[in-house]
């Protein structure tokens, strides 16, 4: 009997040695035509390993890919939507036992992505689909639960190039680092970076995201940093067919015309506008909530202001509160409006 057990062993170790060994024996080329071809045919769109193919099985299941490139279809500006110095992936043995996959680490590294909507509507993001999938067989459960426990942006950049607008929207220098160990746990991503030339820094926190793919309230956190503005939230948000939320939020604008020129918008005596900070609660529908408890407040060389009270913004709006204003170079102000007055003493405090 153990003569059996020890030959039995002998089999078993060995055909654990093989299966480590075989992807040492298969050529990089073989790995390479095999997931341009698979990923070919899943896209609809030419995808181009031009580097070195690696894959590993000890002490977990691993690969890279170098220089990847997905094509953009005829007729956009761009020979190619997405262009990758490097893909990185890892897959840990003993949860795949218990039909779960658990990913140790998603890296893209200087990942640059192009979006395009042309002035005919057509997009670059909309892929053909190949071939229906077929339904896996009754009786069979062909589910995993997976959990990501780094996904990595190393030096991204994305442009949004809008045909039907005329503008353009370019993210660039995008360092991001999220963690996500299944639907139903917290997710937690925080990335750096500049938009429009402008730098700025994120933190997110949601504490299960599986219950804006049901269309429940999931609590939420967001900091946002940047050379423009700053942005807190802390409290719920809800999908669906209309987006809400209900939470406490603050924002500091250190330089309001700056903001508005920096976006291209049109406002009234842009000269007069300087620091806005507006703090209060926000609930209702996201493109018409309801802010309670709000306080906000304006300070510019020409002008000073603050309003304490709230605001709805749903229906036909409504507003009630206590507004202050208060200026000492009013002829300034008004003149900041493209309001001239005769020359004088008049409104000059």
């Amino acid at each position: 009997m153990k003569r059996v057990l020890l030959i039995v062993s002998g089999i078993a170790a060995l055909l654990i040695i093989a299966a480590f060994s075989v992807p040492f024996f298969i050529p990089k080329s073989v790995y390479k035509n095999q997931i341009e071809n698979a990923a070919t045919n899943a896209l609809q769109r030419d995808v181009t390993l031009a580097g070195d193919v690696k894959i590993s099985v000890f002490p977990r299941i691993s690969a890279s890919v170098e220089q990847v490139s997905v094509a953009n279809p005829d007729g956009f500006a761009t020979p190619n939507m997405i262009e990758a110095g490097a893909l990185r992936g890892s897959v840990k043995w003993m949860p795949l036992l218990s039909r779960r996959v658990d990913v140790q680490e998603i890296a893209f590294v200087d990942a640059d992505v192009f979006l395009q909507r042309k002035a005919d509507g057509n997009t670059n993001w909309e892929f053909a689909s190949s071939k229906e999938a077929s339904p896996p067989p009754e009786g069979t459960n062909g589910s995993f639960d997976a959990g990501i426990e780094s996904a990595i942006l190393k030096n991204a950049s994305l442009t949004f190039q809008d045909d039907q607008s005329g503008e353009t929207y370019k993210l660039s220098e995008l360092d991001l680092e999220a963690s996500l160990r299944g639907m139903d746990q917290p997710l937690s991503a925080t990335a750096s970076g500049r938009f429009q030339e402008q730098a700025f820094t994120v933190d997110i926190w949601l504490d299960a995201p599986e219950a804006l793919t049901r269309n429940l309230p999931a609590q939420a956190r967001l900091d946002l940093a940047s050379d423009l503005a700053n942005i807190k939230y802390d409290g719920s948000v809800q999908l669906g067919d209309a987006p809400s939320l209900n939470g406490t939020f603050e924002t500091v604008v250190a330089d309001l015309a700056a903001l508005t020129q920096q976006f291209e918008l049109d406002v009234p005596a842009r000269s007069a506008l300087g620091r806005l900070q507006v703090a209060g609660k926000a609930s209702g529908a996201l493109d018409s909530p309801s802010l309670t408890e709000l306080k906000l407040t304006h300070d510019s060389d020409l002008l000073s202001a603050s309003y304490e009270g709230s605001v709805s913004l749903n229906g036909d709006g409504t507003v009630a509160g206590t507004l202050s204003i208060a200026s000492d170079r009013m002829r300034d102000l008004l003149s900041a409006a493209a309001i001239e007055l005769a020359p004088g003493d008049t409104l000059q405090t």
